[in-house]
């Protein structure tokens, strides 16, 4: 199993090797190597040379993960002294986008503690989908460099970063797509015949119809020649042919509860377990539903453990770089007091609480409200005051707010920097702003796409972003029990056709 808690050097491996070649009781080892060695205390000093190393290597990892975040982010962690070190802690991380290892990895293993406290760092590892360690995961990943694939299939560049950080591979048989399985079969099983093993249908919604039929297609042939949107849908044993898919589903079970049981080990010995409680990027901004497998980590463990509930706010509504905010919690201990419903309840609680109020979220709450209301166009002054006030409101309430809405005028450099954004983006305003002079007053309206604001279909942050923010700034509301206890009243609101008639009664 990958990312064993404590290797073998190659004289051990080999010392085991001769007492399985003689495994006469008693008998002594005919390699006078390998009796001068243990006689030494060359095994100690070679197996401490042999961790330094490693921990070398996991050192370099992570800085090059912070440089690689640093390039497209920027981070801003808030209550990292709550991470205490303690032994069997359970980092709870809320799961909004593919890169959230590589951000908050570098702060809590690496350039959170002095140095001094290096050791108790190292104990942290981290529970990962068993996918990233197979052969062509960066084939669905990187659609664009496709005339890569045979190279991408033979490569596990990706599982073995993921290795030097301590990763414990955790398996998800509805998060599996198409291609992990092809390329799991095709390491277990070998390069089968795929018109004996692999369903008809597939092989159609892979290869065509033509060539799902052609004699000696193989396993292989439909990992290097498939389809990529195919190869990156869910897919389940099903998609084999018997007795193959009952093997793969017996061989599953029985890998689910060996890492489920090495992961409890882990906690036993006193190391830090980073968990993604949701298994998924959560599609639409709230917080999705929660593994049972956590809730197992922690009622079987023969230890007492305890959570640290950690998340992050993508702040990406912005023409600069994307601002993240990683907040971490307060640790929860003496967790084997709940029930399994009140620990679901508390993690979710706890995690989806720490959402950090940024302009995406305030202003995409604002503009699905209006348009809920069936206002179709905006006063963009008023707007943005709408906006500052609601951000007050928040702060009194003990929110944690984005360090770009500190003051007033980073936060109108803030605002302006979203309109621009808005613009470019489109989906959100119909046409360009409207200005109407009435004696000497201005009033600049934008016009809204009520239809795109309405829609609540959203499947990742990129499909429907300004539903995204409002799902992500609403459960915080309603985690805090912050909503608004009422709408605004329908009469004080200013539309664009009461100034028009305003103006023209005047006249």
């Amino acid at each position: 199993m990958r990312g064993k808690i404590v290797g073998f050097s190659y004289l051990a491996r080999r010392r085991q090797a001769v007492k399985a070649a003689d495994p006469a009781p008693g008998a002594k080892s005919k390699n006078w190597l390998l009796r001068l060695w243990d006689k030494t205390a060359a095994p100690f000093w070679f197996a401490r040379m042999r961790k330094q190393a490693h921990h070398y290597y996991r050192d370099t990892v992570v800085l090059r993960m912070k440089w690689c975040s640093d390039l497209v982010y920027r981070v801003e962690v808030r209550g990292n002294k709550e991470f205490t070190h303690k032994p069997s802690t359970i980092i709870a991380l809320g799961h909004k986008r593919d890169t959230d290892i590589p951000v908050v990895i570098p702060y809590l293993y690496h350039f959170q503690k002095p140095k001094r406290q290096g050791k108790k760092l190292r104990d942290l590892y981290i529970a990962a989908r068993d996918d990233v360690f197979e052969q062509g995961f960066l084939t669905i990943y990187l659609p664009m460099l496709d005339f890569f694939r045979p190279v991408f299939s033979r490569t596990r560049a990706v599982g073995r970063w993921f290795q030097l950080l301590q990763a414990c591979p955790v398996k998800l048989p509805d998060e599996q797509t198409a291609n992990q399985l092809l390329n799991e079969t095709l390491r277990i099983e070998g390069n089968l015949d795929a018109l004996e093993v692999v369903d008809e249908t597939w092989r159609a919604k892979l290869l065509g119809d033509e060539m799902a039929q052609r004699p000696g297609l193989t396993l292989k042939d439909l990992v290097l020649k498939g389809d990529l949107k195919v190869l990156a849908q869910y897919a389940t044993p099903r998609m084999f042919r018997e007795p193959l898919a009952n093997r793969i589903r017996q061989r599953h079970h029985a890998t689910m509860h060996e890492q489920l049981h090495y992961l409890i080990r882990v906690l036993e010995k006193g190391g830090s377990l980073l968990v993604l409680p949701e298994g998924r990027v959560s599609p639409d901004g709230r917080f999705s539903k929660m593994r049972a497998a956590v809730i197992r980590l922690i009622q079987q463990a023969r230890v007492e453990t305890n959570l640290l509930p950690v998340n992050l706010t993508y702040d990406f509504m912005d023409t600069m770089r994307t601002n993240v905010t990683v907040l971490v919690g307060q640790e929860i201990t003496k967790l084997k007091h709940y029930s399994k419903s009140e620990l679901t309840g508390l993690i979710r609680e706890k995690v989806a609480g720490l959402t950090c109020v940024t302009m995406s979220g305030l202003v995409s709450r604002a503009l699905v409200e209006t348009a809920n209301r069936g206002h179709g166009q905006i006063r963009l002054s008023q707007f943005k005051e709408q906006i500052w006030t609601e951000a007050q409101r928040l702060r009194k309430l003990g929110l944690a707010l984005d360090r770009q809405l500190a003051t007033r005028q980073e936060f109108e450099e803030r605002f302006e920097r979203f309109v621009d954004w808005a613009w470019h983006k489109g989906g959100i305003f119909l046409v360009g702003p409207m200005f109407i002079a009435d004696g000497s007053k201005g009033f600049d309206w934008i016009r809204l796409d009520r239809p795109a604001l309405l829609r609540e279909e959203c499947t990742k942050h990129t499909d429907n972003p300004v539903r995204y923010c409002y799902n992500e700034l609403t459960e915080l509301l309603e985690t805090w029990k912050a909503l608004p206890e009422q709408a605004e009243p329908e009469d004080e609101i200013v539309t664009l056709e009461l100034v028009e008639s305003q103006r023209l009664t005047a006249g």
